[in-house]
């Protein structure tokens, strides 16, 4: 017969250095969690279609522009609250499903039809759209 001591549980045999490394991706994920939910409310709308420049609107007074793409035409709403696609000629329509962006730095894209929405903050456009 055996004396062999018996097994011992999942937690018993983590190391410190193991501990250390759970306490390390635990802090850093909360800290990706607390800065994205620092984002603010964006004042504008970026919109690119295929390859023009890019144009802002602010968020308020709410209209619907017309963006033509090379499937066609693109509506999108833009309101107090954000942007978003209505209606697209794309077959799966992911756009339209995505719904409502607002925070600053979302974005929303008709792939297919070459058209895409980003928020911006109070300066309107940014580094990345210039």
């Amino acid at each position: 017969m055996s004396s062999d001591p018996p097994p011992r549980g999942t937690w018993q045999i983590l190391t410190r250095a193991d501990w250390a490394l759970i306490a390390l991706l635990a802090a850093l994920i909360a800290g990706l969690l607390l800065h994205q939910g620092r984002a603010g409310a964006g004042a504008a709308v970026v919109v690119e279609v295929d390859g023009q420049p890019p144009r802002s609107w602010p968020l308020s007074p709410p209209r619907t522009l017309r963006l033509a793409g090379p499937l066609g035409e693109s509506r999108v709403e833009i309101s107090g609250q954000g942007a978003r696609f209505l209606a697209s000629p794309c077959p799966e329509q992911r756009c339209v499903r995505q719904g409502w962006i607002s925070r600053e730095g979302e974005m929303a894209a008709c792939l297919p039809n070459r058209i895409s929405l980003r928020i911006a903050g109070q300066g309107g456009m940014d580094a990345l759209s210039r």
